[in-house]
């Protein structure tokens, strides 16, 4: 990721823990470099039967989906198995055309909450690090709204010295999986999904319901008394970046 611009490496730099943050959750315009919310998947041969589209070299595919809106990307994607594992919209489609399709789909009426009735649904949300819209019990109703990070544009958790060249910056609305993706969660973090339901994160950033498992079966990390909440203020001494609409 490009160097936060406006940055000078210090010799003493932030002590804590850092994590890759993705330039589109600050951003609305970030570059297509930064825009994937998951790593590059590799080439994957074609079957034998497969369209002529398939039987295309990677590079020239790449080619002609620069040219396909991300919508289309998109149902492409969902069309064969083969292209689920090298369509990539989030890698393909240009971050700003990503952004305006998922303010446009956040209108449809199947994504609207329903408040009447026993049936009450809370409606879908917007993520705008994968450029998803999904469910509700995949976002946190507690999101940190905010993040401090360093001039290289990694996450710092922690206690920053008044010595760190770093940086507060406001975020917008991102989904709990891409939230551990970028470190945005951390472990020990407490989340309460927008169905209400309870997990907590463990050193290997997973997952688990509270307070039905309390320690992890991977890295046997146990529940803390206290979890971390999210949304506290950023400290007077780190410069803010511009609120996001």
């Amino acid at each position: 990721m490009a160097t936060i611009s406006g940055f000078v490496p210090h010799n003493r730099p932030a002590k804590p823990r850092k994590s890759k943050i993705l330039k589109q959750v600050v951003s609305p315009a970030a570059d297509a470099e930064t825009a994937a919310a998951v790593e590059p998947k590799n080439e994957v041969p074609a079957p034998e039967q497969a369209c002529s589209l398939a039987r295309l070299p990677g590079e020239i595919r790449k080619m002609i989906f620069s040219s396909v809106d991300y919508h289309s990307l998109i149902r492409l994607s969902t069309t064969s198995r083969f292209f689920h594992r090298t369509v990539v919209p989030q890698n393909l489609a240009d971050p700003l055309k990503m952004l305006q399709f998922v303010a446009r789909a956040m209108n449809f009426p199947q994504h609207w909450p329903k408040e009447r009735g026993s049936n009450y649904h809370p409606g879908n949300f917007e993520c705008y690090i994968c450029f998803r819209i999904r469910s509700p019990e995949h976002f946190d109703a507690n999101q940190a709204q905010h993040a401090i990070i360093d001039e290289q544009g990694y996450v710092v958790k922690g206690d920053v010295s008044p010595y760190s060249k770093v940086m507060g910056v406001y975020l917008r609305r991102f989904c709990i999986d891409c939230g551990l993706l970028t470190g945005l969660h951390a472990p020990s973090d407490s989340l309460t999904t927008k169905t209400n339901e309870e997990f907590w994160v463990c050193k290997c950033r997973k997952v688990w319901p509270r307070p039905d498992v309390l320690k992890c079966s991977v890295c046997c990390d146990t529940c803390p008394f206290r979890l971390r909440k999210h949304g506290m203020q950023l400290a007077s001494k780190v410069p803010e970046a511009a609120a996001l609409a």
